[in-house]
């Protein structure tokens, strides 16, 4: 088994939790939002999430069916946008129908509509609810 590679990916996203402690130590110092346990959740998944694409790599490098297999460590970040835009999507959808609002450019899936439109706007809905959140700190003022 790949002993070493999972020894040294404990390592770095240890090393990344810590780190992302003395930033989130530093930011309650300051009184400023995401503190200490937000900035440990944050970098070890992060790290953890990189680490994959590395254990990928390392697992099919030297196999013999390496020539019909292509790894792209970035697909695995690229996936996890693709599910928060989903969310925003599907806020969207739900907004629409919820309103009873016109169904302008619809995609039908079986006997689903979605109506894209609403999707895109139910994305930028998200984010922008997101951002809210991040710059309100959840009730602390910054300072």
């Amino acid at each position: 088994m790949l002993w070493d590679l999972q020894v040294e990916i404990i390592g770095k996203v240890a090393l990344a939790i810590l780190l992302g402690g003395i930033i989130g130590l530093e930011r309650e110092v300051a009184k400023k939002p995401a503190g200490v346990r937000t900035n440990m959740l944050i970098t070890g998944a992060a790290s953890l999430l990189v680490a994959i694409g590395d254990i990928q790599v390392a697992r099919f490098e030297n196999s013999e069916i390496q020539e019909f297999i292509t790894i792209d460590p970035i697909r695995t970040v690229e996936a996890i946008i693709v599910g928060l835009s989903f969310i925003g999507a599907l806020i969207g959808a739900w907004i629409a129908r919820s309103l009873a609002l016109p169904e302008l450019f619809v995609l039908r899936f079986g006997d689903t509509k979605f109506p894209i439109v609403w999707s895109i706007i139910g994305g930028a809905l998200f984010v922008a609810v997101i951002s809210i959140f991040n710059r309100t700190g959840r009730g602390r003022r910054r300072v």
